[in-house]
């Protein structure tokens, strides 16, 4: 950092008739990419080199942004909402149920893939034979491998293995090296039940488009705040204040009622 300068930035740049996202006047930026292409230039430092991965990251975008009161982030920021506090209050009651069980499997199996692949090239081998690999070591060790299952009751029925294969459609129609996909795709023939669920393919696509795995929860958020804020707005404006837990569905296991010891009868005061 420079001893004449407070902040130091490559990011963007405010002056005397210039407003630059990493070199790119905003008005040439304006109507002309996407809100994908835009977050995949603020992350990376560059356009991407194909228009179509914008879109890409639009669909990676598009696919988490919401999946109601049953994920954690939203049930946090409806609750936090019923107390009426602002917009972006409640969102970011929400945003601070996001961790490495809720949101958090996307970096982790970014790691995975870009050790992999690493592992694949520096040995010489196949990518099914390091998939192979890869499910025996957590086996082994007794580890679940992240990106693959889901918590889902729906079962056969639950909807996120099809949008995880249609998001790898698109990653291959956009023109990918196809990699990531392939050894995401080769540890799920190697999961005996589990299959890859939105998380891993969102995380196989992150891979192609070259993004730091400790990007993933980041990601997740900027997904995730648009539906955040449509459910705050609709605890809002559709749901009567100060949301209740119906006592029938709150359990209490602890002591029975009792009576202070007698050291502490008297009052103090």
């Amino acid at each position: 950092m420079s001893e004449s300068t407070f902040w130091e930035t490559g990011i963007v740049h405010i002056g005397p008739h210039k407003w630059t996202y990493r070199g790119y006047d905003s008005i040439d930026l304006l109507g002309r990419i996407s809100f994908g292409t835009m977050i995949y230039l603020l992350l990376k430092g560059e356009l991407p080199p194909n228009p179509k991965l914008g879109k890409l990251m639009d669909a990676i975008l598009i696919s988490m942004c919401d999946y109601g009161p049953l994920a954690p982030s939203v049930a946090a920021t409806r609750y936090a909402a019923s107390g009426r506090p602002d917009h972006p209050a409640a969102m970011a009651a929400g945003l601070l149920a996001v961790g490495d069980a809720h949101g958090g499997a996307m970096g982790a199996t970014m790691e995975l893939l870009y050790q992999g692949v690493a592992r694949a090239k520096a040995t010489g081998r196949s990518l099914d034979e390091i998939a192979k690999e890869i499910v025996e070591e957590h086996k082994a060790q007794k580890k679940y491998i992240p990106g693959y299952g889901s918590p889902s009751e729906l079962g056969a029925a639950d909807p996120n293995p099809a949008v995880a294969k249609r998001l790898a459609e698109l990653a291959r129609k956009a023109g990918v090296s196809g990699e990531y996909l392939e050894l995401a795709e080769a540890i799920q023939r190697h999961i005996a039940k589990a299959v890859i669920n939105l998380d891993g393919a969102n995380a196989a696509l992150c891979c192609e488009l070259g993004l730091d795995p400790r990007l993933g929860k980041a990601i997740f958020c900027l997904s995730r705040m648009a539906g955040l804020a449509a459910e705050a707005h609709e605890e809002f404006t559709r749901v009567p204040p100060f949301r209740q837990t119906p006592y029938k569905d709150v359990h209490y296991d602890g002591p029975p009622m009792r009576q202070l010891p007698p050291a502490f009868q008297e009052e103090e005061i």
